[in-house]
C-alpha cells in the first residue's frame, strides 16, 4: 500500500473482509469532507470492508492517480470526490473503472454511480430566501474557481437575482476557509456599507464572516444577514446559529458507500443501489432577518388561495387538495403558486409559515385533520 494512505478503520483479523475501499477527497480535515467521510467509514466498516482515505487531492495529477489505485490492486472499489478533472476525462475514467463511484459530482452517462446534491439549486434556494426576506442589496462570497461547484452555486444564485432585475452589490472570491470569509466580509463592510445580506458559498466562510462581524461591531442579523451553504453540523453551535442551505452530507456518504459495496460484492444489477440527485433544503436558524426599515406589504389572498394554503399547512398534497375542494390538481397548484408569489415565499413550506405569521390562514386544528 502506498505510504500516503492512512487506514481509518481496520477489520479485525477474525472477520473476513469483503474488500478494500479507497476514498479520495479534497481534505479530510475540513468540516464538510469529514462529515461525509465519517458516514462512509461507518457504513463500510460495519459491513466488514477495509477502508483507506487519501486526502488533499488538490491537483489534476493527484486525482488521476486516485483512479490508478484500482489498476495496481490497492483498492477493490473507489469513492471519488473530484474537483479538477473535467467531465470528459471523468467519463473515460468511470468507463475504465467499473467499481468507482462519483461523490458530489454528476455525470449523466454514469448517473447510476453518481451521488450528488444539486449545487445550482442550492444557489437558487439561497437567493430566493434572501429576496423573500426583503433583501435587494446583496453581496456574495464565492469559492475558488478551481472547485467545480463554485460555478454552479454562482449561476443558481445569480439567475434568481437576474429574474427580479437585481444585481449583486459585490462579488468577492474567497478560499472556502475561515480566513477568506473573514477577509471578504471586512472588504464588503468597507467598500459596500449599504449591503444588507451576504451569501457565503460555504458555511466555513460564513463562520469567518461572523467572526469579522463580531470584531467590527456589526450585529447579526439586525445590521447584516449572513447565509451559508452546505449545512455542516457546526451551524448549530456557532452564535448566532447559522442559517444555511443544507445538503444531506451524511446521506451522501452513506448512499455512495452502499453503491460501492454493491459493486464490489457483485450484487445483481437489478438489485443494486442506484445513484441519485439530492435537493438541498433551507435550514433557517438565526443569522438572516428582514433588513432594517423593511416594510412588509399588506398581502391579500383570495378565498381559494387561503383554502389551498390551509390544506397545505395540514399536510395535504395538491392532488389531495383538489379532491377536497372539488377542483383540478392543476388549479390547486395554480392557486398555491399565486399565494407564494404574493407572499414572496421561496416554496410551499415558506408560504405556509409566512401566511401563519401574518394571520392569513388559521393555525392547524382538528378541522384540518
Amino acid at each position: 500500500m502506498p505510504s500516503d494512505f492512512s487506514d481509518t478503520q481496520t477489520v479485525s483479523s477474525n472477520e473476513a473482509s469483503n474488500g478494500h475501499i479507497g476514498i479520495f477527497t479534497n481534505s479530510f480535515e475540513s468540516a464538510y469532507y469529514s462529515c461525509i467521510v465519517e458516514s462512509v467509514s461507518n457504513f463500510l466498516t460495519a459491513h466488514n470492508f477495509h477502508l483507506s482515505v487519501l486526502p488533499k487531492q488538490q491537483s489534476i495529477s493527484s486525482e488521476r492517480e486516485a483512479f490508478k489505485s484500482l489498476d495496481n490492486g490497492t483498492c477493490d472499489g473507489l469513492i471519488i470526490h473530484a474537483d479538477r478533472l473535467d467531465d470528459n476525462e471523468l467519463n473515460g475514467l468511470m468507463k475504465q473503472y467499473p467499481t468507482a463511484v462519483m461523490l458530489d459530482r454528476y455525470l449523466p452517462l454514469f448517473a447510476d454511480k453518481c451521488v450528488y446534491a444539486d449545487n445550482k439549486q442550492g444557489g437558487e434556494i439561497g437567493a430566493q430566501f434572501l429576496l423573500a426576506q426583503g433583501h435587494t442589496k446583496i453581496a456574495m462570497v464565492r469559492g475558488p474557481d478551481s472547485y467545480i461547484e463554485v460555478a454552479d452555486r454562482s449561476a443558481g444564485f445569480k439567475s434568481v437575482l437576474a429574474s427580479k432585475n437585481i444585481e449583486l452589490q459585490a462579488e468577492l472570491c474567497g478560499d472556502f476557509l475561515h480566513a477568506g470569509g473573514e477577509y471578504c466580509l471586512e472588504q464588503i463592510h468597507l467598500e459596500h456599507p449599504d449591503v444588507t445580506a451576504v451569501f457565503c458559498q460555504n458555511d466555513v466562510m460564513a463562520f469567518g464572516a461572523l467572526k469579522a462581524c463580531r470584531r467590527l461591531g456589526i450585529q447579526v442579523p439586525e445590521d447584516l444577514s449572513i447565509l451559508g451553504l452546505d449545512g455542516v453540523p457546526m451551524c448549530e453551535y456557532v452564535s448566532p446559529r447559522l442559517t444555511s442551505v443544507q445538503k444531506p452530507l451524511r446521506r451522501l456518504g452513506e448512499h455512495a458507500a452502499q453503491i460501492v459495496s454493491d459493486l464490489v460484492s457483485n450484487v445483481d444489477i437489478n438489485q443494486r443501489t442506484k445513484g441519485t440527485i439530492y435537493t438541498p433544503v433551507l435550514a433557517e436558524r438565526e443569522t438572516v432577518a428582514q433588513p432594517t426599515g423593511y416594510k412588509i406589504e399588506r398581502v391579500s389572498l383570495t378565498k381559494r388561495e387561503t383554502e389551498c394554503l390551509s390544506w397545505t399547512a395540514a399536510g395535504k398534497t395538491s392532488w389531495e387538495i383538489s379532491v377536497i375542494l372539488g377542483i383540478s390538481e392543476s388549479t390547486a397548484t395554480f392557486h398555491l403558486r399565486n399565494a407564494s408569489a404574493k407572499l414572496k415565499a421561496s416554496n410551499r413550506t415558506h408560504s405556509v409559515a409566512k401566511a401563519l405569521h401574518f394571520g392569513l390562514i388559521p393555525f392547524i386544528d382538528d378541522s384540518f385533520k
